[in-house]
């Protein structure tokens, strides 16, 4: 079981094709908890291909491009509320 108890000021957030991971950006001695800072983001029915990613700390979203679909899309931090942003035509 993973805990996520201390919000992190700095991370990477980084595509994985069809999700969302991140890493932290401290080195071991300053590490306050070893797992990663926030909980992976995988939905394969709304990330098929996803190049693009941003984020927004004080909304915790991410916003992530799926070259696949044609979508620009975003989602909170924790997985939920999938959003179209723009879809292609």
């Amino acid at each position: 079981m993973l805990f996520f108890l201390l919000e992190y000021e700095m991370f990477l957030a980084f595509s994985k094709v069809t999700g969302i991971e991140t890493l932290h950006m401290l080195t071991d001695d300053e590490l306050p908890n070893p797992n990663a800072p926030m909980p992976p983001v995988e939905k394969p029915d709304q990330m098929l291909n996803v190049i693009g990613l941003a984020f927004d700390y004080k909304t915790k979203r991410y916003f992530f491009s799926d070259i696949q679909r044609g979508y620009i899309m975003s989602v909170y931090f924790n997985g939920t509320g999938f959003e179209t942003i723009v879809e292609s035509r």
